[in-house]
Formats: structure tokens, sequence, C-alpha cells
């Protein structure tokens, strides 16, 4: 089970015996941890609780995660951020679509970045969402294609979305 963790709660603590792939916020970390950067002991602590994959974002300065055999900091992407609503939710999105494409957790931590980095160059929670194509120019040139995300902005404008 893969577990989207934006907000702390207690309930969320008591269920990490039973999760498999932690993903949590920059809200979620800094509840546990404050401003610690000692981040791969931190995510560590949390997978001594169950959880063999713990991921967690931390805005435009990327992500991080542990396994058991690694630990990587994922840098995040310098874009020019119009509105990062829906941001968390692709970063979970793509990191669990690289998952089921068998890849490392750093790898997927790495095109989860991208994907939310794309989207947060459109406005609103869809219109910014990439397609695969988009991610995988740019993670191999630092660019991407805007015609789908111009395209999706005017077509949810039509409809006041």
């Amino acid at each position: 089970m893969c577990y989207d963790g934006d907000g702390y709660s207690e309930q969320a603590q008591q269920f990490l015996p039973e999760i498999d792939v932690f993903i949590g916020s920059e809200f979620y970390y800094t509840k546990l941890f404050g401003d610690s950067e000692e981040y791969e002991k931190n995510l560590r602590s949390v997978m001594e609780k169950g959880p063999r994959i713990v991921v967690f974002t931390l805005g435009d300065k990327g992500s991080v995660v542990a396994w058991k055999d690694g630990y990587y900091f994922a840098p995040g992407y310098k874009v020019k951020v119009v509105d990062t609503l829906g941001a968390g939710d692709v970063y979970h999105g793509g990191y669990i679509f690289a998952m089921m494409q068998g890849k490392r957790p750093d790898e997927c931590a790495r095109f989860a970045n991208a994907v939310a980095a794309i989207k947060c160059t459109g406005i609103g929670g869809r219109a910014g969402t990439p397609n695969l194509e988009m991610v995988e120019q740019f993670l191999e040139t630092g660019t991407f294609d805007r015609s789908l995300i111009e395209e999706k902005t005017k077509l949810y404008a039509n409809f006041g979305v």
C-alpha cells in the first residue's frame, strides 16, 4: 500500500506498519522533525515503523527518499512557478507511475520531481499536469513543449474550471 501523507495525523502514524511506500509532504516532515535537515536519519526512523520506502517532498528543494539499500536527495528543478495547486498530487502519481515501471526509488523521486515541476508552470490543478512525453523531454533536455499546457488552459477556461 502507498500512503499519501499530506498532513500529519496520529492515525497515519498508527498505520505505518501496514504501509509499504510512505510519501509525505514537507508539512508532515516538519511536524515530525521540525527544521532538521538530517533527512536520511529521519527517514530511516520512519522506516523502522514499517514502510519499506519513505519519501518526503520538500517543495522547491526537491524530495528525499530512503529504502533498504539506499538514500537519495532528489534536487528540485528550477522552473517559472505559476501555481503550485496539485503539485503534491502529481508528485505522488508520478512516483507511483515510475515505481510501476520498475524504476528504483531514486529514479522514481527524480521522475516525480519533474512531473511536479512541470505542473507548477501551469495554472490550476489540471492544466499544468504533463503527459509522459513532456516529462521524458524535460528529464532529457531540461525543457518541454508547453503546447499541451496552453491547450488545456484554454479548454478549462472555456468551461470555467
